[in-house]
């Protein structure tokens, strides 16, 4: 573990957490395309989604989220 402060590595001292991860299922990209515009622009933590998809099939979840977020 490194020693940088809080400021350093842009986490608020207040955060409970650095990471949020948010896993779903291929049917989940509505879920995430609501719950994921409602994170307001200063959420002190970063947000990992993983989804589970059929490995025969080609995922569009960044092209669909894309159009209602914007990274950050």
């Amino acid at each position: 573990m490194t020693t940088q402060s809080s400021e350093r590595r842009g986490r608020s001292e207040d955060a409970a957490f650095d990471v949020v991860a948010v896993a779903s299922s291929a049917g989940g990209v509505v879920a995430l395309s609501t719950m994921l515009p409602q994170l307001p622009p200063d959420f002190p933590a970063a947000v990992v989604v993983v989804q589970h998809l059929d490995p025969r099939h080609r995922s569009l979840m960044a092209q669909i989220l894309s159009r209602r977020t914007a990274p950050r």
